[in-house]
């Protein structure tokens, strides 16, 4: 029933489908794909914002004590090489876990309707989808080995988290899709969507969209 939804074969065994367009129909069948994708992208900012505030916060509490006397003790955040260090990543983080909240709501309103033939929206949630998931999922790995790199020795205690959110940076940026082969997808609908717009003519559809 999954794969005969919007095609199927005849007794003389021709092909059949309601829906032309052999990029339409494929976009369609895509669609299912956009929900692990989402839950990907969502998972990789979780953990690189808890990966930069684990560092954040140990860098508040770690003292460097002073080597010369009457000189008063610092906290390893008040250098700014620290700092430099940790705080893009936390900005960054914070917009991803924004940028989330949208794209579930947007999912949430859609999902019901993007396995019908008749949908406009698959495309644009393929392109987005994939998207975030290949960048969000690159920005965490490179979050976590910075924040871990930044606790020094509590980077390899347990206590951290670390090796458990490590693992799950890692396997995320092959799962739900190859993420240079995404990318490559998003740059293809983005480029093919704007020669439209140049064109005249009528581009992606967006429904419902808060973004």
């Amino acid at each position: 029933m999954l794969l005969n939804k919007f095609a199927d074969i005849a007794e003389d065994g021709s092909y059949i489908s309601d829906i032309s367009s052999d990029g339409k129909r494929f976009g369609h069948h895509m669609a299912a794909l956009s929900g692990g994708r989402v839950l990907a992208a969502s998972n990789a900012a979780d953990i690189s914002m808890c990966s930069v505030m684990t560092a954040i916060r140990f860098g508040a509490a770690r003292q460097q004590f002073a080597r010369k006397k009457n000189k008063p003790e610092t906290y390893i955040l008040d250098y700014p090489l620290h700092q430099a260090r940790l705080f893009p990543i936390y900005a960054r983080s914070y917009m991803e876990m924004i940028s989330m909240y949208y794209m579930w709501e947007d999912y949430t309103k859609n999902s019901k309707v993007l396995m019908q033939a008749d949908n406009k929206s698959g495309e644009y949630f393929h392109l987005l989808s994939s998207a975030m998931k290949s960048v969000f999922t690159w920005n965490s790995s490179e979050s976590w080995k910075v924040s871990r790199l930044a606790c020094g020795g509590l980077g390899f205690s347990a206590l951290s988290n670390f090796h458990e959110t490590g693992a799950t940076a890692d396997v995320n940026q092959t799962w739900e899709g190859e993420n240079y082969v995404l990318i490559q997808q998003s740059c293809k609908l983005l480029l093919k969507n704007f020669s439209k717009v140049m064109q005249g003519k009528e581009s992606m559809k967006v429904i419902n969209s808060t973004f």
